[in-house]
């Protein structure tokens, strides 16, 4: 029963990455459309590369000595609470590139109003959390530090975008 869970949680979590990459080329055409810049400098491909990374090892090594903690599921969803209450904040300004349309206010709502970034915190959280529902501590710190790496250095280059 847990390895039909445990495939049912990477499958989940696989497509709703899928949804959110369709979500993100859509808001990219919007912002393109109305005068976006794109600054991302190949830092999503960097991104998406450890994210990829981080999830093929959970299925390889999650998958091995299977052991399924319920309650870091009970809080992986709750994260995702969280993830659709950013999506619904920012709308078409979410994207997993760095586009930003000149003279535009930035967002001060939602968690935006207390947090400057709070989709790269959630990123970091779920890595943990989803690396703990299969006991995968040591992926939990090795892509939660390879995160916050590629993370820093995006939001670098955000940071000096949105003073624009």
């Amino acid at each position: 029963m847990d390895y039909k869970i445990a495939v049912v949680l990477i499958a989940l979590l696989i497509f709703q990455r899928f949804i959110e990459f369709l979500y993100s080329k859509q808001n990219k055409v919007w912002l393109l459309r109305n005068k976006g810049i794109n600054y991302d400098q190949g830092s999503f491909k960097l991104i998406a590369l450890v994210h990829i990374s981080w999830m093929i090892s959970i299925f390889y090594f999650g998958l091995k000595d299977l052991e399924i903690n319920y309650f870091f599921i009970i809080l992986f969803f709750f994260l995702q609470v969280i993830r659709v209450w950013i999506l619904v904040t920012l709308r078409n300004y979410w994207t997993v590139e760095i586009i930003r349309i000149p003279n535009t206010k930035l967002v001060k709502k939602g968690l935006y109003k207390y947090i400057k970034h709070p989709n790269y915190l959630l990123v970091v959280f779920e890595v943990i959390v989803f690396s703990l529902i299969f006991n995968e501590k040591i992926i939990a710190i090795i892509f939660c530090i390879l995160h916050i790496l590629v993370l820093s250095k995006r939001i670098k280059i955000e940071n000096e975008v949105l003073k624009k």
